[in-house]
């Protein structure tokens, strides 16, 4: 009996489980049972010892089984069970009409749908395997059968097949005899798919908005596109109405946001708020794409006072962008354009690229030898009436060889590197000229060898590499004070960036440089596990002649001395690894870096923590930056029910805190509950103000989300202290 033993597996699953699909056969009834007799003159059969009954996709089993042949019907009573696709239901009486292939049972009757796991019970049914199936009285969960958590009671209900849709009458929600929520019509999916239909709503306390209830209306226009509306309703901000349009055909695939908020009960005047943001990815063909990212907001403090996160990148600007690119083996090409909403004040200092224009060239030929060739225009704008603005064209070709062998590798580069400024505004940087042009040449060195042997440290057999590395970099001084400054910076403090042919990022400084880089590195490689346990490097910058080339206004960067660079990583086990780094001069604090950051990563047990410190001495393109951070993070499964997240950002210099979430999820196996709370400083004002917000979200499993609160399907795990700190560089 494969159908018996199937239920009860079903039955007794936390979720319901996948059954094996019954084929669709013809429209002849076949039936199996263990003893059966023939009435010539009634023309009825009567069969018992276990039947089963198979049509079309229908499969019937029972303990006895009347069938009548004249009226075309069949009656089946002892532990009945009726599978469909998708669907299995469980009773004592039936009646089946073999022409209609419909199912009457006046008997309470058991039912579970495969897809969702939902599973309940009803006084009545009229079950059919194509058309609406009709239920009176009947219940509804995912929970387990015998236990369930919460359940839907209801007058009436109708199972769709064709539209995948299950409708309701006089709906209560209930857990236990306690009844939550009471709505005269309730109608959701029940195959899986999209549907056109009511979501079920979100609650949201913030700082900014108040109390906060969204209700959205999901459309499901076409397979390819489909939109949702959302009104948010708000104590502080009264009525948000906001929606979202989403798009696929061969070519794009994009969304499109817009929210309008036709009065602000917490804003001064009675202006007209609003945002909206378009997103497009386009392929082409399989060489040319395009994408477009166009933001705009009413004024600079909607997003904040409305609390609408647009998953912008990590930089705090909103850039809106159109890209065009080319790409085949050995080149690549592209145009972007490329400004910032006005609203946005972060931006006011940033250059807008109207347009930039890139062309890249990379070929490796025989014997390691290699071409390259880099070359932009840009023409840059920006608000800021004390800036410059103008053109600016950049070419940088190169040649060299490279070699790369099991015990080493060996890399020689020559590059020129010619920059044409066309300007139309010089601002008020002094000795700034209109039109002129810079040409240098770089030549770089770069060696390094291998060393391998089997050692054994703590215990742990290990393959020990020691690998010493030179790099010369050469470039002669030329005097950039009269050329302008659009994106050129100091790069950032690693050991990699040792290895820089130039210490400025961008394409308006190149530094001139006669030093070499001496460094070293040794790696720990576990024989049993394969993996590198320990890595610990030590770079040393050795300065021949002073540097010259500095950015407008910033420090003098002393070099004549030398400037160590160490980093040392550590897989102390499956669990616990330290990763640290530290940057240095003998006498000079401008160009002072460390970083300590440890971390304990269990993933069987679903347990992550981590806690950083970082302190930042460096000079920028505009000021001296000092920071001193402490960081933590953590995502932890308490049991197999209770989970907790949070992170924690502190700036040591302001004694402060910068930023604090704590999430707390309980997920049990039909029903979730997960609350946020988040605590941000506002670094728009001087004063130490915050803005905080508590997001709150019900989850029925099989059924839909109340409250999702911004929080998405789970309480996401935090990222590593580490990276918390780049957001704040």
């Amino acid at each position: 009996m494969v159908a018996n033993s199937t239920m009860a597996a079903v039955e007794h699953s936390c979720l319901a489980q996948p059954v094996t699909s019954i084929p669709n056969l013809s429209d002849d009834l076949v039936i199996d049972a263990g003893h059966a007799s023939w009435n010539m003159h009634s023309e009825q059969l009567q069969m018992g010892g276990g039947v089963q009954l198979q049509q079309n996709s229908q499969h019937i089993s029972a303990n006895n089984v009347s069938y009548d042949r004249r009226g075309g019907r069949i009656d089946a009573t002892g532990d009945v069970i009726i599978r469909q696709p998708g669907y299995s239901f469980s009773t004592q009486e039936i009646t089946y009409f073999v022409d209609e292939k419909r199912v009457e049972s006046n008997t309470p009757v058991s039912y579970r749908l495969i897809e969702t796991g939902g599973n309940g019970t009803a006084g009545t049914s009229n079950i059919t395997i194509d058309g609406i199936s009709s239920f009176s009285d009947i219940s509804y969960s995912s929970c387990p059968m015998e236990d369930p958590a919460w359940r839907l009671e209801a007058s009436k209900m109708k199972i769709d097949r064709e539209k995948g849709v299950l409708t309701a009458h006089n709906v209560h929600l209930k857990a236990g005899d306690t009844t939550l929520l009471y709505v005269p019509y309730f109608q959701f999916p029940v195959d899986g798919k999209r549907h056109t239909g009511l979501l079920l709503p979100s609650i949201r306390v913030t700082s900014s908005t108040g109390t906060e209830l969204m209700a959205p209306y999901y459309l499901n226009l076409a397979p390819n596109y489909d939109a949702t509306i959302y009104p948010r309703i708000t104590t502080k901000r009264g009525l948000i109405l906001g929606g979202e349009f989403r798009y696929l055909t061969e070519q794009h695939q994009g969304i499109f946001e817009a929210e309008i908020a036709p009065w602000d009960d917490d804003n001064e005047g009675d202006e007209l708020r609003y945002m909206w943001r378009w997103r497009n990815q386009a392929q082409f063909s399989p060489h040319l794409s395009a994408e477009i990212d166009y933001t705009h907001v009413s004024d600079s403090e909607y997003l904040d006072d409305m609390q609408t996160d647009l998953d912008s990148s990590s930089n705090s600007y909103r850039e809106r962008f159109a890209t065009l690119s080319y790409r085949d083996s050995y080149w690549d090409a592209s145009i972007k354009f490329a400004d910032f909403d006005p609203t946005d004040m972060d931006a006011a200092q940033a250059y807008e690229r109207l347009p930039e224009i890139l062309f890249n060239w990379r070929k490796f030929h025989q014997n390691g030898f290699f071409t390259e060739a880099d070359a932009s225009y840009v023409r840059f704008e920006n608000r800021d009436p004390d800036k410059a603005i103008g053109n600016r064209v950049d070419l940088q070709p190169a040649a060299g060889i490279d070699l790369l062998r099991p015990w080493g590798s060996f890399k020689a580069k020559l590059s020129g590197r010619y920059t044409s400024y066309s300007l139309d505004r010089t601002g008020t940087t002094p000795g700034v000229d209109k039109d002129t042009t810079r040409t240098s040449i770089t030549a770089t060195l770069d060696g390094s060898l291998v060393y391998e042997r089997d050692t054994n440290w703590f215990g742990i057999s290990s393959l020990q590499t020691l690998e010493p590395r030179l790099f010369y970099t050469y470039t002669p001084y030329t005097n950039q004070d009269n050329l302008p400054v659009f994106d050129s910076r100091l790069a950032d403090f690693s050991f990699e960036n040792l290895f820089r042919e130039n210490r400025f990022t961008g394409s308006d400084r190149v530094g001139d440089a006669n030093q070499m880089v001496a460094a070293i590195t040794t790696r720990f490689i576990s024989h049993d596990s394969g993996f590198e346990w320990l890595r610990a490097s030590l770079g040393q910058i050795i300065y021949f002649d002073e540097h010259e080339v500095n950015l407008p206004d910033s420090q003098g960067i002393i070099t004549d001395e030398t400037a160590f660079v160490a980093s040392l990583y550590s897989q102390i086990n499956d669990l616990w690894s330290v990763d640290t780094a530290l940057q240095w001069s003998k006498e000079s604090t401008n160009h002072r870096n460390s970083f300590i950051g440890v971390n304990y990563h269990d993933t069987d047990a679903g347990r992550y923590a981590s806690l950083a410190w970082r302190e930042r001495n460096q000079v920028s393109a505009e000021k001296e930056e000092e920071l001193n951070y402490l960081s933590a993070a953590t995502g932890w499964r308490v049991s197999s029910n209770l989970n907790v997240v949070g992170n924690l950002l502190y700036s040591l210099e302001e004694d402060r805190l910068l930023d604090v979430a704590a999430g707390v999820e309980y997920d049990s196996c039909c029903w979730a509950v997960r609350g946020l709370v988040t605590r941000r400083a506002d670094d728009e004002t001087d004063e130490h103000r915050y803005d905080t917000g508590f997001s709150l979200q019900f989850l029925l499993k099989g059924l839909g989300e109340f409250g999702t609160g911004g929080l998405g399907k789970r309480i996401s795990p935090p990222v590593s202290a580490h990276d918390q700190f780049e957001t704040y560089y």
